[in-house]
């Protein structure tokens, strides 16, 4: 995937950046419509759905596996995208199929899953891989990549014909974007991430 950079607004983050494909028009997007700095965000009202996606074998000698939780808008509310928040975290979070933990989550995509919902955005938690091995994500870069490819395959079969959107937070920002650079089927990327500053002048094209 290549992508350019626009800077759009300041939150209580650091900075929210948006990543577009190459040849669609950048957009400048308000951090209050992707994101809402509200507590109240954090009692979901809707529960968590758990699917579990095997994994070829990079690293590990053990079988590898991937979960993703899903936080779907009402059943009255139509569907217009899909957005997957993606983990780079040094091992799962999620390791049965009850991912109603993450609704206690100050986690500032995870906790805004009900808010996305309400604009017709199905939320997806990308989990890490079993095969982190306590390696963050620019540790594993292959690792990563084929996770991504996996959700997006994943949602790209459960919700044909709706576009799929990253969103990202913290310091797996730069991993993540190297990876995405390589992945096709994303339509736009949103980070938010004081850490991401650093390495704004990066090139992802």
């Amino acid at each position: 995937m290549k992508v350019k950079k626009t800077l759009l607004t300041a939150c209580m983050t650091g900075c929210v950046f948006f990543a577009a494909l190459t040849g669609v028009r950048a957009q400048e997007v308000k951090a209050a419509d992707v994101i809402q700095d509200n507590p109240a965000q954090v009692n979901q009202s809707t529960p968590w759905v758990v699917s579990t996606i095997n994994e070829q074998t990079i690293s590990d000698s053990k079988p590898v596996t991937l979960k993703i939780a899903l936080h779907l808008p009402p059943a009255e509310i139509a569907v217009k995208s899909v957005l997957l928040n993606i983990s780079a975290f040094v091992h799962p979070e999620i390791t049965g199929d009850d991912a109603s933990f993450l609704s206690k989550s100050r986690h500032p995509w995870i906790r805004n899953a009900d808010y996305l919902n309400q604009q017709g955005i199905v939320f997806g938690q990308v989990d890490t891989s079993s095969d982190a091995n306590e390696r963050v994500g620019i540790q594993r870069p292959a690792e990563l990549k084929r996770d991504i490819v996996q959700a997006i395959k994943l949602m790209q079969a459960k919700f044909p014909q709706l576009p799929i959107d990253v969103g990202i937070f913290g310091q797996g920002a730069v991993a993540i974007l190297d990876a995405l650079k390589q992945v096709d089927g994303v339509r736009k990327v949103i980070a938010v991430s004081g850490s991401y500053l650093p390495a704004r002048t990066a090139n992802w094209s």
